[in-house]
């Protein structure tokens, strides 16, 4: 898989997929925004920048292009970069600024055209005092109102 986005957030991702090995993830290389490091500080190989993209998934051929947050100027430069990249056959997965966040408390909803990717309220962590309390923590999604 490539990573599409600063060297930063390509850094913050590949060493959560690195963690959870299981899961068979494998970022091998990156595109940047302006392509000028050789690698990232984990050691990722920048393989060029993002006006190339086409023609780098073109040669390298991955599975999966994953971007990560910001990793294009626009909604429309990523729409023409996933089209460009349709006959290719190569996925793609986007991934939002959220991370660290309990899957239970996150829901993608497509709102006029937008992928809008809603996070709940956490759980309490220990049983609530009363009513009040607890509608306080009450998740958007399990209240009545």
């Amino acid at each position: 898989m490539i990573a599409v986005g600063s060297v930063g957030h390509v850094d913050a991702i590949a060493a959560i997929l690195h963690r959870e090995r299981w899961l068979g993830y494998d970022i091998v290389g990156a595109v940047t925004p302006g392509g000028i490091a050789d690698s990232s500080r984990l050691g990722i190989p920048v393989l060029g920048a993002e006006r190339d993209l086409v023609a780098i998934a073109e040669s390298a051929d991955p599975d999966m292009l994953l971007f990560t947050a910001g990793s294009t100027s626009s909604a429309e430069e990523f729409r023409r970069t996933a089209w460009k990249l349709e006959h290719e056959r190569i996925g793609v997965i986007v991934v939002p600024a959220l991370t660290e966040i309990s899957a239970d408390r996150v829901t993608m909803r497509p709102v006029a055209g937008l992928p809008l990717v809603h996070m709940d309220l956490p759980a309490p962590a220990r049983p609530c005092a009363g009513p009040s309390v607890c509608s306080t923590w009450s998740s958007p999604r399990s209240s009545s109102s």
